[in-house]
């Protein structure tokens, strides 16, 4: 069954998404960073890469890498400035999960964004949903 993407994250063009609820403000606490399924479609991950608690990131750049099957490498990029608060464990013991659950149990990384942070770039989930041009199916074993 194909369904709409959650209406609590913000997207970017490159398939990355922030949870972020309406009445949520960024800087309040950490946010969940992960990928859409889009970003894993026709493939398996096999192994995350994710930065170290700590690590500066940038939106826009790469702040994580899914290494999928058939062999290729494929950069996450950060949806907002910030710093890495929390790693999702879970993927690196079972990184298929991203592919299979990627807007619950498949996030990626917690950050916590600087003051400088705004998400006015971020797509909403219809305008990601019309930017990739069909319905995201969620939750569905690749």
């Amino acid at each position: 069954m194909t369904t709409h993407p959650p209406t609590d994250r913000r997207y970017t063009d490159v398939h990355s998404w922030l949870a972020l609820a309406p009445e949520e403000c960024i800087g309040n606490q950490p946010l969940r960073v992960g990928v859409t399924d889009t970003a894993t479609e026709g493939t398996c991950v096999v192994s995350v890469e994710l930065p170290p608690i700590g690590t500066a990131i940038e939106a826009g750049e790469p702040c994580a890498l899914l290494v999928t099957s058939p062999l290729s490498i494929t950069p996450v990029y950060a949806p907002i400035d910030g710093v890495v608060s929390a790693v999702n464990a879970v993927v690196r013991g079972d990184p298929s999960i991203v592919a299979r659950d990627p807007f619950q149990a498949g996030w990626l990384i917690a950050v916590l964004s600087t003051a400088e942070s705004s998400t006015d770039e971020l797509l909403t989930a219809s305008e990601y949903e019309r930017r990739v041009g069909r319905t995201i199916p969620r939750g569905v074993t690749k």
